[in-house]
């Protein structure tokens, strides 16, 4: 079956219409007990259990199932209505046009390559890769080049002011980094300790697909 851009726009619309409807109705229906023994204190929201969401009959619905999502085509069209791109390349990615509304996402893209050894500029890359727009070998420099950077800045924002709200210093988040970081992906000497480069950052054992 075929469909044309403005039949998907009216299903898109129709999908998260209904899902404004019937959020009051969920709310209503649903309660979850504050939880105990965490870290975040009273009153803090812990996402329900897939038994739970499974129990209520709540399904996630994505834009992307009705309309082909892409970044970098929405930031063309943001663009076209007065949307303001950063002057340069966004800490850890290798775009400018997303992600520039929370200084914290260095911290969190930063937190997914210890654990996982690849960070946003990878997502990006991979994106722009699929879609032809880059070539493999040109994503692959980049990556090199932008992805897994200690996030000393975002936006331009140092890391020390990002940290402040968190009453954090920077000592005690490396030392947080270190504590969690996957050592079965990164360099570490003969004492198991991470080793850095003067910037402070990490280097794999062995990169996928090297170039």
């Amino acid at each position: 079956v075929v469909m044309t851009r403005k039949r998907w726009a009216l299903i898109a619309s129709a999908v998260l219409a209904g899902a404004l409807l019937a959020a009051p109705v969920l709310a209503q229906e649903v309660s979850f007990k504050d939880p105990t023994g965490d870290d975040n204190g009273p009153g803090a929201y812990t996402y329900p259990t897939d038994e739970e969401l499974k129990r209520i009959g709540v399904t996630g619905i994505f834009l992307g199932y009705y309309l082909p999502w892409d970044g970098y085509s929405n930031a063309l069209l943001a663009q076209a209505h007065g949307f303001t791109t950063l002057q340069t390349t966004v800490e850890g990615s290798i775009v400018n046009y997303e992600n520039l509304d929370n200084c914290q996402t260095g911290i969190h893209d930063y937190f997914k390559f210890l654990k996982f050894g690849f960070g946003r500029a990878t997502d990006i890359a991979c994106l722009h890769i699929r879609r032809e727009r880059i070539t493999r070998r040109d994503g692959m420099e980049m990556v090199r080049m932008h992805d897994g950077k200690f996030p000393w800045s975002y936006l331009g924002k140092p890391l020390e002011e990002i940290l402040a709200p968190l009453g954090i210093a920077t000592e005690e988040f490396v030392k947080i980094c270190d504590r969690f970081t996957n050592k079965k992906i990164f360099l570490t000497d003969s004492r198991g300790n991470l080793m850095k480069d003067r910037y402070g950052n990490l280097t794999k054992n062995h990169y996928d697909n090297e170039l």
